[in-house]
């Protein structure tokens, strides 16, 4: 009775120390997804969202230039990923989710992750540098991502529908317990929190 569906999530992002950085996390319920394959090149076209997503699901992250002022480059990285997990999470529950990411490993980046996330149980999380061309989920997130990228370099209306597709973090959420401080303070930051623009 308590068996849940097994999903899995790759993210990566675009326009990495520009401005917006743009994260994007794609789900998918095809474990081919998650399985490495030989020679997966990206993908180059143009072409259409729903030909690439093909009934996945997929959420992405605009990362204002006001940022770098608060928080590192590694952090940053880290609030995305916990985004993107408290979204899942909540919004996929019957499903036990698996995330690639693609990026360099580092155990102090999954530790914040941890602390982060906390209460929520940290789900099991791969990290791989070139990912992209290893896992078909990561690649889709790949080349959503340079999309969104170039859209916003050619300063482009994006799609309305796009807009129901954004994570919009709360910066103040982050400030203290992402911090390498273990004052007892951090604990007012574990509430839940809404993640997505009251648009939706």
């Amino acid at each position: 009775k308590n068996y849940m569906e097994k999903g899995w999530v790759g993210i990566d992002e675009s326009n990495h120390g520009r401005y917006p950085e743009i994260y994007v996390a794609v789900f998918s319920q095809y474990p081919q997804d998650a399985s490495p394959v030989i020679g997966l090149k990206k993908n180059r076209n143009k072409g259409n969202l729903d030909l690439i997503l093909k009934e996945r699901d997929f959420r992405f992250i605009l990362i204002p230039k006001e940022y770098k002022n608060f928080l590192s480059p590694n952090d940053i990285a880290v609030v995305n990923v916990v985004e993107f997990i408290k979204y899942f999470t909540r919004n996929k529950p019957e499903y036990q989710i698996k995330y690639f990411i693609d990026g360099e490993f580092k155990q102090s980046y999954l530790n914040k992750i941890d602390r982060v996330l906390y209460p929520i149980r940290t789900p099991e999380i791969i990290i791989e540098s070139k990912a992209d061309v290893r896992y078909p989920v990561v690649n889709k997130a790949d080349y959503i991502a340079r999309l969104l990228h170039n859209k916003y370099n050619k300063e482009s209306d994006l799609p309305k529908y796009l807009f129901e597709k954004i994570i919009t973090p709360r910066l103040e959420d982050y400030l203290e317990v992402i911090s390498e401080s273990k004052n007892e303070k951090q604990k007012l930051f574990r509430k839940p929190y809404h993640l997505i623009n009251g648009k939706r």
